[in-house]
């Protein structure tokens, strides 16, 4: 679980275990996940990479890297586990985006994503957007 936070703000997310927490029933999120390691059923299976957790890590922190209106809240780089915040550009909303790095028995890796808005009830699909921008970010660095 997080253990390292880097930002007091009142919005900041809690740490959560993606693979266990229960999704809700709303409109507004996205959860990237496989199947067969996380109880709440995806809205897109993650995928699978032969790269060690290790590799996937500091691709998908080199791909955050630019990303505009990012804040990391919380991290802690043994587990594997990161908050960030991401604020839209015209009205500064802010949305929670957890991301978890899961280690595979076969010594490869894969992902859990959450993106959620943090008010109201519909987020035009910018969550599932943002999430499938970072995952095909992330599969691109790590075959480059």
């Amino acid at each position: 679980m997080l253990t390292i936070w880097l930002s007091g703000c009142a919005e900041a997310p809690t740490a959560m275990d993606l693979r266990t927490f229960d999704k809700p029933e709303a409109t507004n999120h996205f959860l990237v996940c496989d199947p067969v390691l996380c109880r709440s059923v995806p809205d897109l299976p993650a995928p699978r990479f032969v790269q060690s957790p290790e590799r996937l890590g500091a691709a998908l922190r080199e791909v955050l890297r630019d990303e505009s209106r990012l804040t990391l809240t919380a991290g802690d780089n043994l587990s594997g586990q990161w908050i960030y915040v991401q604020r839209s550009a015209v009205f500064r909303f802010p949305d929670a985006i957890w991301v978890q790095v899961i280690p595979l028995p076969d010594g490869g890796s894969t992902l859990a994503l959450y993106s959620r808005s943090r008010y109201g009830r519909y987020d035009f699909g910018v969550n599932e957007a943002r999430l499938r921008r970072w995952l095909s970010a992330i599969t691109a660095v790590l075959a480059g």
